[in-house]
């Protein structure tokens, strides 16, 4: 076998592979690696063999290009032997699509020189499905909302940042009136573009990143506003009773689908009455009920 087979199995491929030699300089290229070239902007025909790959990747790197510097480090680290093989993942996105490539370097056996093998394996299908369950398992799949779990891991978090900094917490717990009797009069599906409008109203009502709405279970909801006082926490949640009462959604009884509001803020280390963030959430539980107790579609402190 010759080498025109070699290079039409190497063309085969549908990653991209160049072979460069221990001193970073392309041997070879196939014709992935030639296609990715031409669909990013290198002339058709561009003469790779001849340019050298890790001095293109320091030139990145001295550019600012967090991962080219990744890839400078493993690269030198193999063609110099201190280690056997290296692989990296990045993002190399397009102004049309989101992408992911990983490469990989790895020694080729070669009977009179060190020869190198560089690919780079698209990777987006897997990227894009670990996104979407990463999403599923942080999001309540009717609303979008966070879910209980991510509400956890944020909760915590913003609490332990208030203890380091000394700002208020506020928690807000929003529970539906009378949503039973809609869900029961109307069927699951109307039931659930309620949830669905809730979950709209309650978003529109946070302004910020930091801010975190969770679909806490069936008809209740858990707002987390960090560095927020009992002022501001509020006014977030008298806007959100009448918002959700402008929905004017009812029974066949006409009664009105309204909410009520458990609101808890405190400042985690001048607060002996709370000193966890579950204790925070029991406050704004409690809160919830007594604003339910109390006639509904109002809003209490603890």
């Amino acid at each position: 076998m010759d080498n025109h087979f070699f290079e039409a199995v190497l063309n085969a491929l549908d990653e991209q592979l160049a072979l460069i030699d221990g001193d970073g300089q392309i041997l070879f290229v196939n014709r992935s690696w030639k296609q990715f070239g031409e669909d990013n902007g290198q002339p058709r025909g561009c003469l790779w063999q001849g340019q050298n790959y890790l001095a293109t990747c320091r030139h990145a790197a001295a550019l600012g290009d967090e991962d080219a510097r990744t890839v400078v480090d493993g690269l030198s680290a193999v063609l110099a032997g201190r280690e056997p093989r290296f692989h990296h993942e990045y993002p190399c996105h397009s102004p049309e699509q989101q992408r992911w490539f990983i490469l990989r370097v790895t020694p080729v056996a070669a009977l009179d020189q060190h020869i190198y093998a560089v690919t780079h394996q698209d990777i987006t299908r897997r990227k894009l499905a670990e996104q979407q369950a990463e999403h599923y398992a942080l999001h309540d799949p009717l609303t979008g909302l966070a879910n209980r779990r991510q509400l956890t891991e944020v909760l915590t978090h913003a609490w332990r940042r208030s203890w380091r900094s000394g700002a208020p917490l506020s928690l807000l717990m929003v529970d539906l009136d009378f949503f039973k009797a809609f869900n029961d009069d109307f069927g699951h599906q109307a039931g659930d573009r309620c949830l669905q409008d809730v979950a709209e109203v309650l978003t529109q009502n946070i302004q910020r990143d930091t801010d975190l709405v969770a679909r806490y279970g069936g008809d209740e909801f858990v707002l987390v506003l960090r560095d927020t006082d009992e002022a501001g926490a509020r006014l977030v949640g008298e806007r959100i009773l009448s918002d959700i009462a402008d929905l004017a959604l009812q029974t066949l009884q006409g009664t009105r689908v309204t909410a009520s509001v458990g609101l808890a803020c405190r400042t985690p280390e001048q607060s002996p009455d709370c000193g966890q963030p579950e204790a925070l959430m029991a406050l704004a539980d409690q809160a919830l009920y007594q604003a339910k107790d109390s006639g509904k579609s109002q809003l209490v402190c603890a």
